[in-house]
């Protein structure tokens, strides 16, 4: 296709690499190889590939719609489409690869020519609207949840409905709620100016547990239902939806920790993103979430030390000696 791209796209992660501290880059290559093992295993059968390959396209689909860089490559290429399958081709090769290995060569020709097609998808013209209101119900202080909602409110919706739709088929609930999880992380990815941080008065550490529990306890309230019902239809994968909810949960803290672990005001937070996407796909590979509780612990750490910078003045034992 493009040999000076692909020569480039190289660079650029050899670059990512070598910026990442050895002890970091040794946890994410032990993560990632019991990831491959596992989708190894997942994808011996015709089912697995099915789903796995399904997801696969719907994230490269939502890559497509949301890359930051799509307006830019119209510009600079004569055929930018060459440029995202490129892309896509690259992002699915571990895939590809465990397909030819296990011998389902025509699904890896579905994915291949699901990259082609992606790479024709336009994103929308981006209009300033009011989106959809929040209810009243969620309070002032889940601002991320109420802007998600603003932001994402048709597509929120509709995953959410898919989810409940989805229990009529094994599985099919689960990934629209993981799909409606990617969504959430978005949601904590912007920094609050000051003024809004400083509102509720409480110290660095009392900030961050109310944090955790409001927005904790707001998400799960929609998400607990859909997974009590999916138990009720398959009461023998009572230990996957405990599992399911349980990675929820610690993703869930794993996004409000990392953002304020890196916050700074009025700004995007761009960092621990590894992490998160991580995070994210231990959901379905349960082996991992004790690594994510570990980063979650130290993330919490790191997050009341950040905002005892901010707010110091709430500090009870600066109060008293006022």
């Amino acid at each position: 296709m493009n040999s000076a791209f692909l020569y480039f796209r190289f660079r650029q992660a050899g670059k990512f690499v070598r910026e990442i501290p050895v002890i970091y880059l040794l946890i994410i290559t032990g993560i990632l190889g019991i990831a491959v093992i596992a989708l190894y295993q997942f994808t011996k059968e015709l089912k697995g590939n099915i789903i796995t390959g399904s997801v696969l396209l719907a994230l490269l689909s939502l890559l497509q719609l949301r890359r930051k860089d799509y307006h830019f490559i119209l510009l600079a290429e004569e055929k930018p489409w060459k440029v995202f399958s490129m892309d896509y081709l690259l992002l699915s090769l571990p895939f590809l690869i465990i397909l030819l290995l296990h011998s389902y060569g025509y699904i890896s020709l579905g994915i291949l020519l699901g990259c082609l097609g992606i790479s024709f998808i336009k994103q929308p013209v981006h209009r300033a609207k009011r989106g959809i209101t929040p209810p009243d119900w969620i309070p002032p202080e889940a601002f991320e949840i109420r802007s998600g909602i603003r932001q994402y409110g048709g597509l929120l919706l509709i995953l959410y409905i898919s989810a409940w739709i989805g229990l009529f088929l094994p599985y099919a609930s689960l990934a629209s709620l993981w799909f409606l999880t990617v969504f959430i992380s978005d949601m904590f990815r912007y920094s609050e100016p000051l003024p809004i941080l400083f509102v509720t008065e409480r110290p660095a550490g009392s900030f961050l547990r109310r944090k955790l529990v409001v927005n904790l306890k707001l998400l799960l309230c929609a998400i607990a239902p859909v997974c009590l019902v999916y138990v009720s239809i398959y009461p023998g994968q009572w230990w996957l939806i405990l599992t399911f909810l349980i990675a929820i949960s610690l993703n869930i803290m794993l996004f409000i920790t990392t953002k304020y672990t890196y916050y700074w005001p009025n700004t995007r937070i761009t960092a621990g993103q590894i992490l998160i996407a991580i995070a994210m796909l231990s959901i379905f590979l349960p082996v991992l979430l004790p690594v994510i509780l570990l980063f979650l612990i130290r993330n919490y750490l790191a997050a009341c030390r950040n905002l005892k910078t901010y707010l110091y003045a709430y500090n009870p034992e600066l109060t008293s000696r006022i």
